[in-house]
């Protein structure tokens, strides 16, 4: 209806589901009306909005990414029917998007033990480059800082920075060997893995499972 509508224009926050729905609620009045939603085919593990394009993308664990834009009518918020998808891996063996991140003018898609780089506003593969091998190899963190890109997959101790133009391997920080000087006097027991990373003030800041953090410059 013409307020819902209204609320679409503005601001937002979405939620996926593993039952494949996208649910769009306000963030300016009372969170739990539900604006508008859509179902896509697989549970949903990735929603990044990318604001230079001003378009938000869906990551699904069937190797698909669905990219929504603004109706052209901006007052209409949200076009949640005419969405792009597309799909990044073989359909008889499907990769989880596992994460999304704007890298310069280019779109990085972790799925699986690779990465894709996506150009938009055409909507473009540019590189399908294969950064982990194994059937459990899943990319979980990737942050851009300069020219590079940090990456880090799941159950792994170490970060890897890649060339944001080349995507050539550029500088590897295990965080086991970071943090072995103290690992007897904070009591270590388990293996230690990079659990979430993020760049800010110039520092990378990495966290891991053994609650430790540390910034590196």
């Amino acid at each position: 209806n013409d307020a819902e509508n209204l609320l679409l224009h503005k601001p937002t926050f979405w939620l996926g589901t593993q039952s494949g729905f996208v649910a769009i609620h306000s963030a300016v009045q009372q969170s739990d009306t539900l604006l508008s939603r859509v179902r896509l085919k697989d549970s949903i593990l990735e929603i990044r909005y990318v604001a230079r394009h001003n378009v938000v993308m869906v990551g699904c664990a069937d190797s698909s990414v669905a990219i929504f834009s603004k109706h052209k009518d901006r007052s209409l918020g949200w076009n949640m029917d005419n969405y792009k998808l597309v799909m990044l891996g073989k359909a008889m063996t499907p990769l989880p998007v596992s994460v999304i991140t704007p890298v310069k003018e280019n779109i990085w898609i972790g799925y699986g033990g690779n990465i894709a780089v996506l150009s938009l506003p055409n909507i473009h593969i540019k590189e399908n480059h294969m950064f982990a091998e194994g059937d459990r190899a899943l990319v979980t963190h990737m942050v851009s800082l300069g020219s590079g890109v940090w990456i880090a997959c799941r159950f792994s101790s170490v970060l890897t920075l890649l060339d944001s133009n080349t995507m050539q391997p550029l500088q590897q920080v295990n965080m086991e060997e970071v943090l072995k000087p103290v690992s007897v006097s904070y009591g270590f027991t388990t293996l230690i893995r990079v659990s979430a990373v993020l760049c800010y003030n110039n520092l990378l800041w990495i966290g891991t499972s053994q609650g430790a953090m540390v910034t590196i410059p």
